[in-house]
């Protein structure tokens, strides 16, 4: 009896736990919603102050680069035009028609003499043909030296006398040097061809006649730039015999430009500088040419041992 009045009283009724689904209590619920809410806020806010530390970075830097930028174009680096325009500017001797001068055309050396300007000096055939000197405008010219009377007096006996800038090499530091090729009047209709090198420092204003070479049988004296050592102050020459008058081959000749001293090497192949006063070179060895040639046949370089030198 006892048994059945258990059973019929509601509140020891208990729904088994098997039956009861998954739920979560309304509290349960809310502290979920809540922890993912916070987890989405977080994400947010990292991703707004990462923007933000992005975008004043690349602000920095762009106030950097602006800063940079504007530093350079208060302060430009001189090009190499500005700076010859630096260390150029004054007359060794005022301009007339008988004036040896020089200009820059951009990075260009000119020469201009006797209204023809020389451009482009080449080291085995001379200069270029020179052009008029009204093509060449909004250039300043600078004198250097003025031709010497017996040239004039050679030109007014007879006008197709030499009366050239033979050739003309830049080297260091703006510097360069140039060879006139002058006759003059000896005689009654009597000439002598004279080829004076000359060099011009461009910061000292200076020029100086380097050697002069008087055409005769005997010496080699018509010179072409050949190389100049790795200091500048010794250079070294092709000579020839004659111009424009057959294939022969020329001797080396040296120049100091401080103090004028030469040296001829005769004729000798394959020179070169190897430091400030010291060279190399192969002996010049003629052989019996085995077909009609324009001038001499050598012996193969490959098979002549290397040679060394000093100047000065």
């Amino acid at each position: 009896m006892e048994e059945q009045n258990t059973s019929q009283n509601p509140q020891a009724h208990i729904e088994p736990e098997a039956q009861v689904p998954n739920q979560t209590s309304p509290h349960h619920k809310h502290s979920k919603k809540k922890l993912i809410f916070v987890v989405l806020g977080v994400i947010i806010l990292l991703i707004i102050f990462s923007g933000a530390f992005y975008y004043m970075g690349m602000s920095k830097n762009n106030n950097e680069t602006t800063s940079t930028t504007a530093q350079i174009e208060t302060s430009p680096v001189p090009t190499e035009e500005a700076t010859k325009s630096a260390v150029i500017g004054k007359n060794l001797v005022p301009i007339t028609e008988n004036t040896v001068s020089y200009g820059y055309q951009g990075d260009k050396l000119l020469m201009n003499y006797r209204g023809k300007v020389y451009s482009d000096s080449d080291s085995s055939n001379g200069t270029d043909e020179p052009e008029p000197a009204a093509k060449y405008k909004n250039i300043t010219w600078y004198g250097l030296v003025d031709a010497p009377q017996s040239v004039n007096d050679a030109l007014k006996a007879q006008p197709t006398t030499y009366d050239e800038v033979f050739n003309f090499t830049p080297l260091m530091n703006n510097d360069f040097s140039f060879v006139m090729r002058w006759d003059r009047l000896i005689g009654d209709n009597k000439f002598a061809s004279d080829q004076k090198i000359y060099y011009f420092d461009v910061k000292t204003q200076t020029l100086k006649e380097l050697a002069s070479f008087t055409q005769n049988d005997k010496n080699y004296s018509f010179p072409i730039f050949n190389s100049a050592s790795p200091d500048g102050k010794n250079l070294a020459f092709n000579m020839f015999g004659c111009w424009n008058c057959g294939g022969h081959y020329p001797e080396i000749r040296l120049i100091n430009v401080d103090t004028k001293a030469t040296k001829n090497l005769g004729r000798v192949i394959e020179f070169k500088w190897t430091g400030s006063n010291t060279y190399s070179y192969k002996e010049y060895k003629e052989i019996e040419c085995s077909e009609p040639q324009p001038g001499p046949c050598l012996k193969d370089e490959k098979n002549l041992p290397l040679k060394t030198g000093t100047f000065n």
